[in-house]
This record gives C-alpha cells, structure tokens and sequence, in this order.
C-alpha cells in the first residue's frame, strides 16, 4: 500500500490507518519530531477546542459596543446572522470613514496552510470592496527587516539564507554566544514545513567538538537541560549595555581587528569613540554591570574568551521585538565586527539560529 504524509509548520507526518482510527506518525529519520504535530489530529477531532460557529462579543451585540467596555464574553450566531451583521458593519464603516477606516489585521501564521492564511485571506476580499488599511513587515523580526538592507546589504530573507550553515558552526565554532538562547522549542516550527528537527542535533554536535555555549537570555531553559552550557542572565532589555560592556573590554585590551574594520566596515572610528565616552560615559564593564545586574568580572572574562576564541554571536528573534529593536541588532553585528571572525568558518554573526528551524540548514534556495 501507498504511503500517505501531510504536513504543517509542525513538520512532516506519515498517515496511518483512516476514518475513525487515523494517526499522525514523525518521519522516522526526524530526530526532534514536534509533539504538536502528533496531536494536531486530535485536536482538530475534539469539538471542544474548535470554533463550530461565529461568535460576536456579547457586549457589541447587546448595545453595539465599539469600545469594549461592556461584556466580553462570546455567543454563537448562525452563518446567515454572522454574515449580514459583518457586511452592515463594513458599510457603515466606509460609509462613515471611507475604507481607510478598514484595517486588515487577523496577524499570524495561520496553521491550515498557505491557502487558508487568514490575513491574506482578508485582504484578497477586503480589496474586491474598496481596499484596506494594512500593517508593513512582520512581528516576527520586523525591525530585522527593515535595518538590516542598510547594515549589510542583504534583505533579512537573503540573510538567512546565505547566512553561516549550521555544519560550519558545529565544526569550527569555539564559542556560541546566544543572546536569547538557542531553543529547539521555537525551532519546532517552520513557515512552509519541514522534514527534520535538527537544531538540537547540531547544537550538540558542535557541544561535543568542544564548542562552549554561553545562554545569554532571563531563562536557563532557553537552551536543552541536557547541555552542559553557561548561563548568564541579563536584567531584560539590557543587552545592548552587555555589548558595549564587551566592546570595550575588546578595544582596551588590543582585542579588536583593526583590519577588518578598516577593511569591511564603515563607521567603526564612530562607534569606537562611542563605547570609549564621546558622549561623557565610558561603556566599561563596570558601566555595564550596573545596568545589566551582571558581575563586571564575568563581562570581562567573556570577552577575554571571545578574543581568544572562535566565537559566533547569535541574536534570536526575540532581541528586536522592542521599542528601537534594530538597535540591538545593530549593537550585536558592530561586536562581531570588531572581533573580526565574520566571514571565517562557523564564526561571526548570525540572526535567528533556533527561531525557527530552516534558520542555518546547509540547502540554499539559489
């Protein structure tokens, strides 16, 4: 008999059985299958953890309540119902403000695929009626996307793709700084599906070539219980600080690659007088220390380490999703610069190792 598989951003699943005893089983090559995945079927046959029918804030129906003040419980109405209430809405709605009063929001990933992605779902009808208001970029990484063109010359999508592969890092890398951790839990996932879970096996991998992982996150967990790694917790939000503190650890002790910031970076005399107080403030590791609640000891013996290290700099996702997220960003790839290793086998700097789980695989898309 035919082998049967589907897929979702869970991973690949093989078909077993059908009607009322179908069951979803990981590809047995899959080293890290997603527990979602496997009870993705179970979920979607359990009538009590799906929506069977439209609902409207009971609030909004009762009084017509645009200002969520009232009630915010949820009915059921029939279709029909659910139907004329939605168009006499965008009729007033236009009729009122124009379409410009329409936003197109229902942001995610939308689990039952492409086809079924709920925004663009609702963008393809809302432009059959006028248009909409739309949002740029994405929550996933979206002050990645808009700053890293001018650092890099690389869309953050090419980034990724091109960026140093998981193999490099496993078999040369020293040192894997992880700000925001490494998790195989977000790794769990990918926008168009996967076959195969391997961050994990790659991170252990490159534990097993000698390579030290130092989780640089509020949460221990945000790398495997199993992995023998160091974990330093910053005061959330105080990253930036934590690398400058680095920065200039490197600077006044004759650690920075004069010739690749001469070389490969423009702007790197601004950024040195920064960390050295062009503004008043010195960015040392004592600075740092009473910003970050981080020991200005142990901010010195890293980048002692990293100097002397073959040393990766990753930032997860998470690190922009803030108020002036690029600048984190940015503050993390001028570090990398001033050690110098990027471009160099499994080194350097890299976006999004365990965000999700294309992120450092070998294929390119070219």
């Amino acid at each position: 008999m035919r082998k049967k598989y589907t897929a979702a951003h869970w991973g690949t699943y093989e078909i077993e059985n059908s009607g009322a005893d179908v069951k979803l089983r990981p590809l047995p090559r899959d080293p890290h299958p997603s527990r979602i995945g496997e009870s993705w079927l179970a979920a979607m046959q359990d009538r009590n953890a799906r929506i069977m029918r439209p609902a409207i804030r009971e609030g909004w129906m009762s009084k017509r309540d645009r200002h969520r003040s009232g009630d915010a419980g949820f009915v059921e109405v029939p279709w029909d119902e659910a139907l004329d209430i939605t168009a006499e809405e965008l009729r007033r709605v236009i009729n009122t403000h124009g379409n410009n009063g329409l936003f197109a929001g229902s942001y995610g990933w939308a689990a039952a695929g492409r086809f079924h992605h709920a925004q663009s779902q609702l963008r393809r009808f809302l432009n059959t009626i006028g248009g909409y208001v739309g949002s740029a970029n994405t929550y996933s990484h979206a002050a990645a996307e808009v700053i890293l063109p001018h650092l890099i010359g690389y869309t953050n999508r090419a980034f990724q793709d091109h960026m140093t592969s998981w193999p490099l890092v496993a078999e040369h890398c020293e040192l894997l700084l992880a700000f925001g951790g490494i998790s195989k839990r977000a790794a769990q996932v990918a926008s168009s599906g996967t076959t195969m879970h391997q961050t994990q096996d790659w991170m252990d991998k490159a534990q097993a070539n000698g390579c030290r992982v130092v989780n640089i996150s509020p949460l221990r967990s945000d790398t495997a219980n199993h992995m023998d790694t160091e974990w330093i917790a910053p005061r959330p939000g105080t990253d930036i600080a934590l690398m400058l503190g680095l920065a200039h650890e490197l600077f006044v002790n004759g650690h920075a690659d004069r010739a690749f910031l001469s070389r490969c970076t423009h702007g790197a005399d601004v950024f040195e007088a920064y960390v050295m107080g062009s503004d008043g403030t010195p960015k040392t590791a004592v600075w740092a220390a009473g910003i970050c609640d981080i020991p200005a000891q142990t901010i010195r013996d890293l980048a002692r380490r990293m100097a002397r290290s073959k040393t990766m700099i990753n930032l997860a996702w998470s690190m922009q999703r803030s108020d002036h997220g690029e600048i984190v960003l940015w503050t993390g790839l001028a570090l990398a610069c001033v050690l110098g290793q990027i471009g160099q086998p499994g080194t350097g700097f890299a976006f999004g190792y365990g965000s999700t789980e294309p992120v450092g695989e070998t294929a390119s898309p070219d």
